[in-house]
């Protein structure tokens, strides 16, 4: 939404946005089911700064961060009450009771830029003591290890820089901006969908029926899996507890392996919405749904490519989804470990290979 902002304020062109949701009725409001697979139609997406090795990632997020932040200043000035970047903080939990070499990488690298004061290291004393002078103590959050003996908690860093952005809220407020900006958009499957690109065979370069067609052998449909609980206002106790002033974003993968002898992979929640909703993520496994390729496709596999599930199939997640998340909640949610989900949904997205 922010690109064709920019480019109807530059003035250079006609930008209109065709899309098949009807997001001028729905507001970008997420829906729970999977109806709507847009990947920033969303409550919220993690906003970190911490790459291991990766330092131009670490440097463009805190340029994105920076950007952020001013948004948040504007909507201040227009009599916004919530911002759209939340610096809610991010707890990076360790496989282990020690830190693993991605997080010594991560941590090397904010030393090297100097930001190694915006990481608090659980364990460390001197850490531990910056994070109360600077009120992010009640964020260094213990869990221990199951079944460990002795008794062992899981060795973290807290992210000071880190939180998430508030994405289906800025899709509306950006859209807004479009709007004024003279940016034209055709909504719903009648207007905003079409079948292909125009393929205009007199002119000097001909227009292929892909936008990049050198790029289809790097992208793929594939679906993460997210699930939701639901905070009763009531519940004063766990609506305080998983706040974002009190909660932050925590990631986490799992060192054991599963019973099939993989790698459960990483899970990940965040604090409650405004309306009470706490959305769980697990990454170890990105699912595909391969069919058959028509002929005129760029790139396919043995003949067939990954698309999207249709959106009445998106709301079951897979099994192993299901169980790593569970026993992630058992850790780290205890509340609801025995709580049925709120919902559960597949996220189809194209994914960059």
């Amino acid at each position: 939404m922010s690109e064709p902002k920019s480019v109807a304020i530059v003035g250079a062109y006609r930008v209109t946005v065709l899309d098949r949701y009807c997001y001028d009725e729905t507001h970008y409001e997420p829906d729970l089911n999977g109806i709507t697979q847009a990947a920033s139609v969303d409550h919220n997406k993690i906003f970190r700064a911490s790459y291991g090795s990766k330092l131009h990632y670490q440097r463009l997020a805190f340029e994105s961060r920076a950007a952020w932040e001013k948004i948040n200043e504007k909507r201040h000035q227009e009599d916004h009450e919530s911002d759209l970047f939340s610096g809610s903080g991010m707890l990076r939990v360790q496989p282990t009771a020690e830190l693993d070499p991605l997080e010594r990488e991560t941590l090397s690298n904010f030393e090297r830029d100097g930001l190694r004061d915006t990481q608090f290291v659980k364990s460390d004393p001197t850490d531990r003591a910056r994070a109360a002078e600077r009120g992010w103590e009640g964020k260094l959050l213990d869990f221990e290890i199951p079944q460990a003996l002795p008794t062992q908690t899981y060795e973290a860093v807290l992210d000071s820089t880190a939180g998430f952005t508030k994405c289906s809220e800025a899709c509306a407020y950006f859209y807004k901006l479009a709007l004024k900006q003279g940016v034209e958009f055709h909504f719903g499957p009648g207007k905003g969908t079409f079948d292909s690109i125009i393929e205009e065979v007199d002119s000097p370069s001909h227009l292929k029926k892909a936008l990049l067609p050198d790029l289809s052998y790097h992208l793929e449909s594939s679906a993460g899996s997210v699930v939701t609980f639901k905070v009763d206002k009531n519940s004063a106790d766990l609506w305080d507890k998983y706040s974002p002033e009190r909660f932050p974003v925590i990631t986490w993968k799992s060192a054991p392996r599963n019973p099939s002898g993989k790698d459960t992979g990483s899970v990940y929640v965040f604090p409650r919405t405004a309306d009470g909703l706490i959305k769980i993520g697990f990454r170890g496994i990105k699912f595909t749904n391969f069919q058959h390729a028509p002929s005129e496709a760029d790139f396919t596999q043995d003949g067939q490519w990954s698309v999207p599930l249709p959106p009445g199939d998106c709301s079951i997640v897979p099994d192993p989804a299901r169980e790593a998340i569970r026993k992630f909640v058992s850790i780290f949610l205890p509340e609801f470990a025995d709580k049925d989900f709120n919902s559960t949904k597949l996220c189809c997205r194209l994914r960059r290979g």
